[in-house]
């Protein structure tokens, strides 16, 4: 069922995040996106500076997935914040415990989570 839903989930993402056509109503949709983007890109931010020891599959993960296609359809989305989720997700897989605990897990909820969205 979880895997229903994370899949369901990067659906909405991918589709979710298109510049609608220019008249009223879209203004107002790119506007919303907008706002909701400087969220997001906040709740990132805030995540690392709080976090101990993760970097957090939700806020980084998909949070550079979301940023990554939100700038990819022409929304404002912060390099410097892109970059600081990139570098968290890096700098957690370069140290060889967590790459063996991945690979020695036997949760495939945690894997999915866990490897898929970083990669």
């Amino acid at each position: 069922m979880k895997k229903y839903v994370i899949t369901g989930f990067l659906f909405v993402c991918i589709f979710a995040f298109r510049k609608a056509p220019d008249n009223e109503k879209s203004a107002e949709i790119n506007s919303a996106i907008g706002k909701s983007l400087v969220l997001l890109q906040n709740s990132s931010h805030e995540f690392l500076e709080n976090a101990v020891v993760c970097h957090s599959c939700h806020n980084q993960g998909i949070g550079v997935v979301a940023f990554s296609l939100a700038k990819e359809k022409g929304f404002d989305v912060s390099d410097g914040k892109i970059k600081e989720a990139l570098d968290s997700t890096l700098s957690w897989w370069n140290r060889s415990a967590n790459t063996q605990t991945l690979a020695e897990n036997s949760d495939p909820v945690a894997i999915t989570m866990t490897g898929n969205y970083d990669l």
